[in-house]
């Protein structure tokens, strides 16, 4: 973001995006600096929450050091946000995304690929959502 200061690219031009594990990073961001317009493709409400899901005979969330924590860094985005999920995701299982969807704050749009996966979203259409929502919020 330093950078992107330094360049005079103003916060009303700057759209972050997040990918999986990268959500995480990109709300955090988004939720320290000013910015036009954040998406996340695949997002969640933490790692640990995930890594338990898939190990529920683990104490998953407590043995992650790096908990990667979505939840409580999206409700404090001022930007409108963008989620995008497979519904068929085996990494990342659609109800994190879907709980991350409802503690985030307005404005909010939710796109949704009944046949998507976690890493074919864009051969899906999810860029045809992409482009429009960071040219409106963008400028």
């Amino acid at each position: 973001m330093d950078f992107l200061a330094a360049q005079d690219i103003t916060p009303e031009r700057i759209a972050v995006f997040g990918e999986s594990l990268g959500t995480a990073v990109a709300t955090r961001m988004a939720s320290e600096h000013r910015i036009a317009a954040l998406i996340l493709e695949s997002p969640f409400t933490s790692i640990a929450d995930v890594a338990q899901s898939h190990y529920p005979y683990v104490p998953a969330k407590r043995l992650l050091k790096d908990r990667f924590e979505t939840a409580p860094f999206i409700q404090q985005v001022k930007a409108p946000i963008l989620m995008m999920l497979g519904e068929r995701d085996t990494i990342v299982p659609p109800a994190f995304t879907r709980r991350l969807y409802e503690v985030a704050p307005e404005p909010k749009q939710l796109w949704v690929a009944p046949e998507g996966h976690h890493s074919n979203l864009r051969d899906l259409g999810s860029f045809d959502v992409v482009i429009p929502f960071v040219t409106k919020h963008a400028s």
